[in-house]
C-alpha cells in the first residue's frame, strides 16, 4: 500500500497488484465467519481457478436472507460451473 491518507476521517490508500493463476483451496470454519458475505465471488472466483476449492462449515448460508448455497449451485451451474451442494457449503471443480 502506498499513498497512506485519510478521506472524510477513513483511511484510504493506493495498492499495486499483479496477476497469478488462481487455485482451488479448502475454505472451513476458521475463515468462513469473517468472510461469509464474499462466499459468492469466492464461489464465482473458485469455479475459474485450476483444481478444486471445498467450501464447508457455512451452513450459516443457509438461514440468512435465503439459501445462498442452494443459488449459488444453482445460477452456477446454469453457467457451466462443475459445481456440487454439501449441506454446509459446496465442492467446486474449476477449469
Amino acid at each position: 500500500m502506498i499513498n497512506n491518507k485519510y478521506y472524510n476521517y477513513e483511511p484510504v490508500c493506493d495498492i499495486s497488484v499483479k496477476s497469478s493463476e488462481l487455485r482451488g483451496i479448502e475454505i472451513s470454519k476458521d475463515y468462513i465467519p469473517s468472510i461469509i458475505d464474499e462466499l459468492p465471488i469466492l464461489a464465482v472466483a473458485a469455479s475459474l481457478a485450476n483444481g478444486r476449492t471445498v467450501i464447508k462449515d457455512a451452513s450459516e448460508l443457509k438461514v440468512k436472507e435465503s439459501n445462498r448455497i442452494k443459488t449459488m449451485v444453482c445460477e452456477l451451474s446454469k453457467m457451466g460451473a462443475n459445481i456440487q451442494e454439501l449441506k454446509d457449503g459446496m465442492v467446486i471443480n474449476g477449469v
